[in-house]
């Protein structure tokens, strides 16, 4: 009798330490690769058009457009940055700016010191240093979206859509902006995305807004070249980061006239495409990329149809996962991974900021319960399988001394 109960305990210890693997973590407590930690920074209707880098701390920097109105009375360009401790916040410009449409785009120096590109009563550009923030306008003409990139010398490049349907392109080097004309066949540049090379050469990826083509163009040192990625762009945004061999990879809203996550890019070959998500309207009001240390994707997107932040990343295949559902979350949104590959996305729906690092409560950071719990999968497994092997061996012993105490 003693004999099967001690079976029957086993067998129900071991079960339950299966079903805590599987529950929390999979069997031999592998925990589930994404934690997510979300912040709210700033209530209400603040943060649209926002940008995010990480330090080389691996502390998150964000710009965003911060004001009662979008399109009435003051505007400021706000800027938000988590010190290690909490998150501070500074404004960086404060203008009247009767229609401050426009994206801002947000780099970081060698000194962790901010550059950031948007539109007040033009193509206004701002960094801080020292002695505190600078702004200036570096074109006066009425654009829409901008992106900008550091390059080697911590010198400030950015490609911008003019509303006379260019993309055009300025860069800055120490003592004049050099600007020019890249694109101007049609309605072009809308939604563009910038990064340099490791010869510090631009390649851009934008929208044709007259024939719906993704269209990227880059740079050779000295001359540009054009080329069409995908004549099913369905506009909304794009983005564009470098590998470590300098090939282009691209997100953006495609499968016209449907509105789904695609991911494009280019080897010698050429250029390759591929649907991330289908599931519906996805990918509108903007996608960001960025790719790890390996070189693979990471996709962050808003979910139309379920008002939803949604992640995706690592190709073939892909694996998706909704970061934030609380509310109407989503657009606006922008990726950065740190040296770690920790993610670090800001999105609108009031200004929040979602990170697999964890941000202690005290700074407005939460633990997901579930998740969490994931987290822990490894010592649960361990610490389960542990009482089953310390619980047997205690009735083995036991029985053991009985027998020598009978003999």
């Amino acid at each position: 009798m003693k004999k099967k109960l001690t079976l029957k305990i086993s067998v129900l210890m071991l079960l339950f330490s299966v079903i805590l693997g599987i529950l929390f973590g999979g069997i031999g407590g592998l925990a589930d690769p994404a934690n997510w930690y979300i912040t709210t920074l700033q209530s209400g209707d603040v943060g649209k058009h926002n940008s995010i880098a990480t330090d080389s701390n691996g502390n998150a920097h964000i710009s965003y457009l911060n004001g009662p109105s979008l399109y009435d009375g003051s505007m400021r360009l706000g800027y938000k940055y988590y010190d290690g401790s909490t998150w501070q916040y500074e404004t960086a410009d404060i203008k009247q700016a009767p229609v401050p449409y426009g994206d801002t785009s947000i780099d970081l120096d060698g000194g962790d010191k901010p550059h950031i590109s948007y539109f007040f009563q033009g193509l206004d550009y701002a960094y801080k240093d020292g002695s505190g923030w600078h702004t200036q306008t570096v074109d006066s003409v009425t654009a829409g979206h901008s992106s900008l990139a550091l390059d080697s010398g911590d010198k400030p490049h950015i490609s911008y859509y003019a509303q006379d349907s260019d993309l055009k392109y300025t860069y800055y080097d120490g003592g004049t902006w050099h600007t020019e004309t890249v694109d101007s066949a049609d309605d072009v540049g809308r939604f563009t995305s910038l990064a340099l090379d490791s010869h510090n050469r631009p390649h851009i990826s934008y929208g044709d807004y007259t024939n719906y083509d993704l269209k990227y163009a880059y740079y050779d040192g000295s001359t540009w070249h054009i080329e069409i990625v995908d004549s099913g762009y369905s506009s909304w945004g794009t983005s564009i980061a470098l590998d470590s061999g300098d090939k282009p990879h691209i997100s953006y809203c495609g499968d016209d006239p449907n509105f789904h996550l695609k991911y494009a890019y280019k080897e010698v070959s050429g250029w390759y495409t591929e649907t991330v998500d289908s599931s519906g309207n996805v990918g509108m009001w903007y996608s960001s990329l960025a790719l790890d240390s390996g070189d693979k994707p990471h996709i962050t997107y808003y979910d139309y149809d379920h008002n939803t932040l949604k992640y995706a990343y690592s190709s073939s295949p892909w694996n998706i996962e909704t970061v934030d559902s609380t509310g109407d979350v989503g657009k606006y949104n922008s990726l950065a991974l740190d040296n770690a590959n920790e993610a670090y996305i800001s999105y609108y729906g009031s200004l929040k900021c979602a990170t697999t690092k964890y941000i202690p409560a005290a700074v407005g950071g939460f633990w997901s319960p579930v998740n969490k719990l994931g987290l822990l999968a490894p010592y649960i497994g361990l610490a389960s399988t542990i009482l089953v092997a310390a619980v047997a061996t205690a009735v083995y012993v036991k029985r053991v001394k009985r027998r020598k105490e009978k003999q």
